[in-house]
């Protein structure tokens, strides 16, 4: 997966080096969960779920900076969670389904998108947002 994804997130990730011991391996964990070979269903499941532990961990850790180091985690994970998406549109709109298979699997992978557990503004309007647009962008370009 490319990361930082997005160039806004460059920072994010930068910054992560700088947060408790329970973010830096979190991340680490679902970076290693996203370049799994598992079926994308699976690996978004398993993903979500080592998230929750992850931020049920932090909480039991200090604070090691003056900022909010959960923002910076978040804002690695909405990161990494747009590179496996594009990554997973990239896949099915190169497979050798049909395009009819194709839409209706790219139309599926949108549904995922929204039923994510993240109720941000920051979240709706800046990485779901890019996510969606890059998926119907996918579904747009096949013939």
């Amino acid at each position: 997966m490319k990361l930082p994804f997005e160039p806004d997130a460059k920072r994010c990730h930068e910054d992560l080096k700088q947060t408790n011991a329970a973010y830096q391996q979190g991340f680490a964990a679902l970076r290693a969960l996203a370049d799994s070979d598992s079926p994308f269903d699976e690996r978004l499941h398993r993903f979500m779920k080592s998230h929750e532990a992850t931020l049920a961990a932090a909480q039991t850790q200090p604070q090691r900076q003056t900022w909010v180091e959960e923002d910076v985690y978040l804002c690695c994970v909405w990161d990494l969670l747009q590179s496996m998406f594009a990554a997973e549109a990239q896949s099915i709109a190169g497979s050798s389904r049909t395009v009819a298979e194709k839409r209706g699997a790219l139309d599926e992978l949108s549904k995922r998108v929204d039923k994510l557990p993240f109720g941000s503004p920051l979240w709706r309007d800046g990485p779901r947002a890019r996510i969606q647009k890059r998926l119907a962008d996918a579904r747009d370009a096949l013939s």
